[in-house]
């Protein structure tokens, strides 16, 4: 089964979700990159980041996200992540090694109800929209 999210609409949700305005655009031509624009609090001014984000790996419910492009710098993530992570809760992001974050989807009440049935089996990054490849559990 697959769901459909369009870029708008994702970008409405998770903006409202961290409380922050976000850009979400998809890199041409690549189905496993999209551009995240953020703005963020930076020696008492806002400064807009943006970064590309690579979905490495999905493994039960954890799926493993390379944050890479020009603006990823160390300072710029060690501000991001924990920002976002006291929105969608701290035990959901997990900061790895070499750029990486592991999202826990089973650590959140909201999405641990949904993937209590459904098993993530991929992300894609479409032209207008992005493509969530989910398959029904077996009880």
């Amino acid at each position: 089964m697959n769901i459909s999210i369009n870029y708008n609409e994702l970008q409405e949700m998770a903006s409202a979700r961290v409380g922050k305005d976000l850009t979400i655009e998809r890199i041409e031509d690549d189905k496993c990159n999209v551009s995240l624009g953020i703005s963020i609090p930076f020696i008492g001014q806002t400064m807009q980041v943006s970064l590309e984000l690579t979905i490495e790996r999905i493994e039960g419910n954890d799926v493993t996200v390379l944050i890479g492009g020009p603006q990823a710098t160390g300072m710029a993530l060690n501000i991001a992540i924990p920002m976002i992570a006291q929105k969608v809760g701290n035990d959901v992001i997990e900061k790895g090694e070499g750029g990486r974050v592991i999202l826990h989807l089973d650590r959140n009440e909201r999405t641990r109800r949904i993937f209590n049935h459904l098993q993530l089996t991929a992300i894609k990054f479409l032209e207008t929209a992005v493509n969530i490849g989910v398959q029904v559990k077996k009880e």
